[in-house]
C-alpha cells in the first residue's frame, strides 16, 4: 500500500453508501495538506450479497457483486485522482466486517484513517460498533467525516481544539495540518483550568489564538454546538483519552452525537 513517493498514507474505510464522497473528499483534503497518497478499503457482509442456499447461485451473486464493486470504486478513483493529482489505491473484500477491518489495520497500519459518521446510529466510544473497533485497534490519527460543513480539498481548514491544545503523536502531520488552518486557532474549553501542552504553545506562539470557555450547565453541549457553527469550524480535534476530554458533568458520547462536524481524534 505504501507509495514510494509519499511518506504518508491516508486510508479510507467506506461502505460505498451515500456518505462515500464526503469521506473521500475529506481524505483528499488531508492528502493535499500532507502530500500523501490514499488507499480506499471496502468490506461487505456476504449475507448482504448471497440470498440463496444454492451454491451456484451464491457463486454467481458474489462474482456479480465483485464486478459491480470494482467498477464503482474505479469510477470514484478516476473522478478524484485525476482532478486532485493524488495517488489512490484500493482493495475490498466480502465477509465479516470486523474481522476484515482488523486484518487490514494489522497489515497496513496507515498513518491516518478516515471513516464516515453514520447518521443512522450514534457514535459510541463504548459499544460494539465499527467506530469503537477502530478506536480500539487503530492507534493513529482518526478522522470521522461529517457531511455538514465538510472539508474541501485545496481549501484552508477551520480547525478547533476541544479542551487541551496539544500536538498529535504524528507530529509531522500536526505541523502540516496546522500550517493550513484559518487563524485564529480556536480552543473550546469546559474549564479554565486546562493546562495546554508546552510544545503546542511554543508551536503556535506566532499565530493568533482565541479561547472559548463554557460554564457548567445542562446546556453546555448545545452551547458548544452553537459556537462551533458560529465560528464555521469544520474540523474539531479531541484526544481519544477520555479523562482529558471532559469533566464529570459532561458525557463524551453526548458531545459527539450532538455535533454535526468532522472530528479528528488524536493520539498523544
Amino acid at each position: 500500500m505504501r507509495n514510494s513517493k509519499s511518506s504518508c498514507v491516508i486510508s479510507v474505510f467506506t461502505d460505498l453508501g451515500k456518505s462515500t464522497e464526503t469521506v473521500i473528499e475529506t481524505a483528499l483534503s488531508i492528502a493535499k495538506v500532507t502530500g500523501g497518497s490514499m488507499d480506499i478499503f471496502h468490506v461487505k457482509k456476504c449475507s448482504k450479497i448471497v440470498h440463496s442456499d444454492n451454491q451456484l447461485s451464491a457463486s454467481r451473486s458474489i462474482n456479480n457483486e465483485y464486478v459491480k464493486t470494482e467498477k464503482k470504486i474505479e469510477e470514484l478513483i478516476t473522478k478524484y485522482s485525476t482532478k486532485y493529482n493524488v495517488a489512490i489505491s484500493y482493495s475490498f473484500s466480502f465477509g465479516n466486517i470486523k474481522n476484515n477491518i482488523e486484518v487490514y489495520l494489522e497489515k497496513n497500519n496507515p498513518d491516518i484513517l478516515v471513516i464516515g459518521k453514520q447518521s443512522s446510529a450514534p457514535i459510541r466510544f463504548l459499544g460494539n460498533g465499527v467506530t469503537d473497533l477502530v478506536l480500539k485497534r487503530y492507534k493513529g490519527e482518526l478522522i470521522i467525516a461529517d457531511e455538514e460543513n465538510k472539508l474541501v480539498p485545496d481549501a484552508l481548514i477551520n480547525m478547533g481544539f476541544l479542551n487541551k491544545l496539544q500536538p498529535f503523536k504524528n507530529f509531522e502531520f500536526f505541523t502540516q495540518i496546522t500550517k493550513n488552518v484559518i487563524e485564529p486557532i480556536k480552543t473550546f474549553q469546559f474549564t479554565d483550568k486546562v493546562n495546554h501542552d508546552k510544545k503546542a504553545i511554543e508551536f503556535f506562539k506566532n499565530k493568533k489564538m482565541v479561547e472559548f470557555i463554557f460554564e457548567k450547565s445542562s446546556n453546555v453541549v448545545n452551547n458548544l454546538s452553537k459556537y462551533l457553527q458560529k465560528n464555521n469550524i469544520n474540523l474539531l480535534c479531541l484526544s481519544r483519552t477520555k479523562s482529558e476530554l471532559t469533566g464529570k458533568e459532561l458525557d463524551v458520547s453526548d458531545v459527539l452525537n450532538k455535533l454535526n462536524i468532522s472530528l479528528l481524534v488524536t493520539t498523544n
